[in-house]
């Protein structure tokens, strides 16, 4: 008889040892716990869109983010060419104050593409603790430039 009521508390034991092991895995959307991570929730324009050249845009974002290395940090809106050109007149770029946690934040910056010479835009969303001058915490979102209507075409010869 004693061994039939051990069994289910056995069984109890393993089967909450088992929740345990499986609430800890991380899925690819998760942070892994130790490590610092942004994540783009949402960001307007929509990734996919086409910009064209010599228009305004206005990057709109919010940001997921997971800071344990760090008392503070930093993230930050950076919009740049194909050729690593800062695009933003904003100085400096933007950047929202976050403490160590989880917690998400709303970064926005307008920028005018340049008419001739871009033919991609990339959006930066690095996460810096404070006091460091390099991370390689970072998502991204890239969008194609397209000639604004009417431009002239480089002519191949």
């Amino acid at each position: 008889m004693t061994q039939v009521r051990k069994s289910p508390r056995l069984l109890g034991v393993l089967l909450s040892a088992a929740a345990v092991v499986s609430c800890s895995k991380s899925s690819p959307t998760e942070p892994v716990l130790d490590l610092d991570s942004v994540t783009i929730v949402s960001i307007q324009p929509p990734a996919g869109t086409v910009l064209q050249a010599g228009a305004r845009v206005t990057f709109t974002a919010t940001i997921g983010y997971h800071l344990v290395n760090a008392s503070s940090g930093s993230v930050f809106i950076v919009v740049q060419d194909q050729a690593l050109k800062n695009l933003s007149s904003t100085v400096p770029v933007p950047s929202v104050n976050v403490v160590r946690g989880t917690g998400t934040v709303g970064l926005s910056d307008s920028v005018v593409i340049p008419a001739a010479g871009v033919t991609s835009v990339g959006v930066f969303f690095p996460l810096l603790q404070t006091g460091a001058t390099v991370t390689q915490t970072v998502q991204s979102v890239s969008y194609t430039v397209v000639p604004a209507p009417g431009a002239a075409s480089p002519r191949v010869r």
